[in-house]
C-alpha cells in the first residue's frame, strides 16, 4: 500500500511543480521535479526495511519448497536492484543534473565531496547496520558491540570530513547528527554492559 501511495503522490507532486515553477510556491515543490527523486522517496528512505527483508528472504532461499525456492528466487535481482541503484544515486544525480544535484544533497556545500559523503552516511550506513542486525540476531552481545562500532566509526567520520572540508551547511543540524550518534555509542554501550552483569549474575 505504501508503494502505490508514494507513486501516486510522487507524480501529482511532479506535475504540480512543473506547472508552477514560475511562482514562488514552485520553488517548495522543486524537489519533485527530479525523477531520482522518487527513488530517494521510496527506496532510500525505506533503505533499512527493504534491506532487512531481502537478507531474511536470502537466508531462507535454498531451505523450501521446489515452487517457493522458483518464487522467492526473485529477491535475487531485487537485492541487487536496491543496492546498486542505492549506491550509484547520488553519483548519478551530479552526472544527470549538474548544479541542480544539490536538491538531493542533504545539509551538505557545494563539493566533490558531496557523492562520496552521502554515500557513505545515507547508503552504507544502514546497509551495513542492517546486516548487523539479520547476522547477529542470535549474539546480542555482538549484535550491540557490532552497532556502536558502525556508530563510533560514523560519528569519526562526519566529524573528520567537517575537519578537513567544511562540508555541512548547518551547524546545528550538523551537531545534531553527531549527538544522535553519540547517543546510539551510549545506549549500544550500556545494554552491552547491562547484559554482561545479567551473564554474569546467571553464571553466579
Amino acid at each position: 500500500m505504501y508503494l502505490p501511495l508514494t507513486l501516486l503522490l510522487f507524480a501529482l507532486l511532479n506535475r504540480l511543480s512543473r506547472r508552477l515553477a514560475t511562482h514562488r510556491i514552485g520553488a517548495v515543490l522543486r524537489d519533485y521535479s527530479f525523477w531520482l527523486q522518487l527513488w530517494l522517496v521510496s527506496v532510500v528512505q525505506n533503505l533499512s526495511s527493504l534491506w532487512f527483508f531481502c537478507l531474511k528472504e536470502l537466508q531462507v532461499l535454498f531451505s523450501l519448497a521446489p515452487v517457493m525456492r522458483m518464487l522467492r528466487m526473485l529477491t535475487v535481482p531485487l537485492t541487487g536492484l536496491i543496492v546498486i541503484g542505492s549506491v550509484c544515486l547520488f553519483f548519478l544525480c551530479r552526472s544527470l543534473y549538474g548544479s541542480c544535484a544539490r536538491y538531493f544533497f542533504i545539509n551538505t556545500r557545494t563539493s566533490r565531496a558531496n557523492s562520496m559523503y552521502m554515500l557513505l552516511r545515507y547508503i552504507l550506513k544502514p546497509l551495513v547496520e542492517t546486516a548487523i542486525h539479520v547476522f547477529f540476531t542470535a549474539d546480542s552481545e555482538r549484535l550491540l558491540t557490532a552497532l556502536a562500532l558502525s556508530s563510533a566509526a560514523t560519528l569519526l567520520g562526519i566529524l573528520l570530513i567537517e575537519a578537513c572540508l567544511s562540508l555541512h551547511r548547518y551547524k546545528m543540524i550538523f551537531v545534531s547528527d553527531c549527538l544522535v550518534e553519540f547517543s546510539l555509542i551510549s545506549c549500544n554501550i550500556l545494554l552491552l554492559f547491562k547484559q554482561f552483569y545479567d551473564n554474569t549474575d546467571l553464571a553466579d
